[in-house]
């Protein structure tokens, strides 16, 4: 559920709700050899641009675990409705070892989403931003029309942290 929900996510909910459709079609009422997890995620993996497709492995071939953080920010008014907004955070990625262990650390090269809100208390995001990741420790500056109350880091949990809660920064 998670990996599908992600990839709805990634590609576009129409995107991928047309990949399974075609799916479904290609395979409705057929009789043995039946359909497989390798055969569903290799049709899924045709529907995925080449900047996804390491999301096909990273979902639904191997145990991809996160340890994101957000380190600090700063935001300064630049006028009256503009603000900027340096954002320092962390994204360290592992995947589960032979042993069971998580502790065989990966190199991001990840797309990773941060909503910002406009109320501390609001549920949804008042905007998404996406950035690709290739480094662990990341120092990002965005400008905005208003003063955020709280940052989220992958606040849709499209990828399985270690620890959701110092994903979140409040002022």
């Amino acid at each position: 559920m998670l990996a599908l929900n992600a990839m709805s996510y990634y590609l576009g909910e129409e995107k991928f709700n047309n990949a399974l459709k075609n799916y479904i079609e290609k395979v409705k009422f057929r009789g043995a050899p039946y359909i497989t997890s390798v055969e569903f995620t290799d049709h899924i993996r045709n529907a995925t641009p080449d900047s996804l497709k390491y999301l096909i492995h990273d979902l639904f071939e191997t145990v991809t675990f996160y340890d994101n953080r957000i380190m600090k920010s700063e935001t300064a008014q630049q006028s009256k409705n503009e603000y900027e907004i340096r954002l320092s955070f962390e994204v360290k990625k592992y995947k589960k070892s032979g042993d069971g262990n998580i502790n065989s650390p990966l190199p991001p090269d990840d797309l990773i989403q941060i909503g910002f809100y406009k109320d501390s208390s609001d549920e949804i995001p008042f905007e998404y931003k996406w950035l690709r990741v290739i480094q662990n420790e990341n120092h990002i500056k965005f400008v905005l029309s208003y003063k955020p109350e709280k940052i989220i880091l992958d606040p849709n949990f499209l990828i399985i942290d270690k620890n959701t809660k110092d994903n979140i920064l409040q002022f």
